[in-house]
């Protein structure tokens, strides 16, 4: 069998580190990169190739929900991302396997289990961890309302808009970057089916 090359992307160092540690015992799947943001995430599909990425589902830096993941598979189609979620919601599930993740579990799930996810989608199969499996069978249908798709980073990034802030200025008041903040401002807009700023605060407002 030959190797899985995987990256570890986690905003939280020690949990990362728990995470490599136990994918290192695995003969077969090889830790080549790890990062802990979308920034990281991005340059390490570029300059390293994993077979797999391994990331949080509300990254630093922007989240791969939605648009960002697509992002990232735009740059690399080649490569196969697993979300990990330290919570279950509906709307983060249904939004990351249709923008292209292969596998969605949480957090907490065994180290035999994250193996076994590892394994089957490197083998070409999708995966969703059997517990959240049931979970979404027994959750309500997801609301038809827009704002239930943005991440917690996006309501960050549309409350400041509503203020009438600059992608500068937001930037500043959350610590990221102008590029990560265009990057949201995109991905809010066609969240909430708006062609710009304006329509997306008084939406907000409303």
């Amino acid at each position: 069998m030959s190797d899985i090359c995987l990256a570890v992307l986690d905003d939280r160092p020690l949990f990362r580190a728990g995470v490599i540690n136990a994918l290192r015992t695995e003969a077969d799947i090889v830790v080549i990169g790890e990062g802990s943001t979308a920034d990281d995430a991005l340059h390490l599909a570029k300059e390293l190739g994993p077979q797999i990425i391994l990331l949080n589902a509300n990254l630093h830096g922007g989240g791969f929900s939605g648009i960002g993941m697509q992002e990232l598979l735009a740059v690399c189609p080649a490569v196969k991302l697993l979300v990990l979620s330290a919570t279950f919601e509906p709307g983060q599930v249904y939004s990351a396997m249709r923008a292209g993740a292969w596998g969605f579990a949480l957090e907490w799930l065994s180290g035999a289990e994250l193996v076994q996810s590892i394994r089957l989608i490197h083998g070409g199969e999708r995966y969703l961890a059997p517990v959240l499996a049931a979970r979404l069978l027994a959750a309500p249908a997801v609301p038809d309302d827009p704002f239930a798709q943005l991440s917690r980073r996006e309501e960050q990034v549309l409350a400041h808009m509503a203020r009438g802030l600059s992608n500068k200025e937001i930037g500043s008041k959350l610590k990221i970057s102008h590029t990560t903040v265009k990057r949201h401002v995109s991905t809010t807009l066609e969240k909430l089916g708006v062609k710009n700023r304006m329509q997306a605060a008084i939406l907000a407002q409303r």
